[in-house]
């Protein structure tokens, strides 16, 4: 009680210190608006995007760009200078946005556009600021909200993938090399563990349980109601009592020891065995004969390479008849393959950039370019 009361006391002070701050940074936005070119660009105004995504000013090479901050300190003076702009577009970092702004943008006829990285991202985790070779903008909404159909569920239910030849051979031919060389979101150069030395039982099934980081937007958004890691892998565990159970947590996770990086099972520790990120996900998902995630794009992953996929969310591959829906979304009706979903996914919806250049590239360069640094990293790290 006594620290309720304490809290009701400071209250006035942390409203009377959250406005001075908002009216001293709005000040400071109006003072670097000002100062914009006066080149006939659209000005693109970030919000939610980390200091050193200082890279968008080259993603963005059409607009003036100008960094409006981190939700928390985006406050309604500080939208208010948007309005001060030559011909704004909001560009925000994911759903990290204050609840007013879409509203504002719908009001005053402001494009509001949701921007991510995209699903081929980089050597390393964005955790560790690696800059992503793919991002993807999105003007309806993130394409894990399963509420709100985005861009790439739209054309995922209306493109006619039969007719388009040249879009299903660069699948095919991507299909291939990610499969055939093992790239996939996040790629490592270190990755040395080996399935086949756990000792597991030859003749028996094995059942792959992805870990995502517990407090994702992804699950937020595109999960029904939230799951933990230790309840997807219970599932596993009660679904398939004869078989082994293997659980990936999310390297992110591992990386920054968050929860969810361990299972936290009383009793079933020997029923299962964890994989460390020395276990490549490609080796893991093509040990796999079925796959659980809640969100996770690596059951996407996994479909593409023929695995039985089982989902506790509705990401953006869910609901096209390949995949084992708990929580399916009935606007989904349309039968789609993985290599259709691919099309979409790789191919059409993401904008891709040069790691070192900035400038734009094919999905195809991209990919030549992981594989190439790939490669490379792997040789010097053998000789290290």
């Amino acid at each position: 009680m006594r620290d309720a009361i304490q809290r009701e006391i400071y209250r006035p002070y942390i409203y009377i210190r959250s406005a001075i701050a908002d009216g001293m940074y709005a000040q400071k936005i109006i003072g670097l608006s000002k100062n914009l070119p006066d080149n006939g660009r659209k000005t693109a105004v970030l919000v939610g995007f980390s200091k050193w995504k200082s890279f968008m000013v080259d993603f963005l090479p059409d607009h003036n760009v100008i960094f409006l901050g981190h939700s928390p300190r985006v406050g309604p003076r500080t939208l208010e200078t948007i309005f001060t702009m030559p011909r704004p577009e909001i560009f925000a970092w994911s759903y990290k946005f204050p609840s007013g702004l879409r509203g504002l943008c719908e009001r005053e006829g402001i494009p509001l556009v949701v921007v991510e990285d995209g699903f081929l991202r980089s050597l390393g985790l964005g955790v560790n600021r690696t800059k992503p070779l793919s991002l993807v903008f999105d003007r309806k909404a993130m394409h894990f909200d399963y509420r709100n159909p985005s861009e790439l569920e739209t054309i995922l239910a209306s493109h006619d993938f039969a007719a388009d030849a040249r879009l299903m051979r660069r699948a095919d031919a991507l299909l291939d090399t990610l499969t055939n060389s093992g790239l996939t979101k996040y790629n490592f150069w270190s990755d040395h563990g080996r399935i086949g030395d756990l000792g597991l039982r030859r003749n028996s099934r094995k059942i792959l349980v992805i870990g995502q980081v517990e407090a994702d937007l992804s699950i937020r958004y595109g999960a029904a109601k939230p799951m933990t890691n230790d309840e997807l892998l219970q599932i596993a565990l009660d679904e398939n009592p004869n078989d082994e159970v293997l659980f990936r947590p999310h390297p992110e996770s591992v990386a920054m020891q968050r929860r969810g990086a361990t299972p936290a099972l009383a009793g079933n520790g020997s029923r299962y065995n964890v994989l460390g990120p020395h276990y490549s996900l490609a080796e893991c998902l093509e040990a796999a004969d079925r796959v659980y995630c809640i969100t996770s794009l690596a059951g996407f992953e996994a479909a593409l390479r023929g695995k039985s996929v089982t989902l506790f969310g509705a990401p953006f591959y869910s609901g096209w008849g390949f995949t084992d829906d708990r929580h399916p979304v009935a606007r989904r009706k349309r039968r789609l393959s993985p290599r259709e979903v691919l099309a979409a996914a790789y191919c059409l919806y993401p904008r891709y950039f040069h790691p070192l250049s900035n400038a734009p590239i094919s999905c195809e360069d991209a990919v030549s370019w992981l594989k190439s640094e790939q490669r490379v990293r792997r040789q010097v790290a053998r000789y290290a």
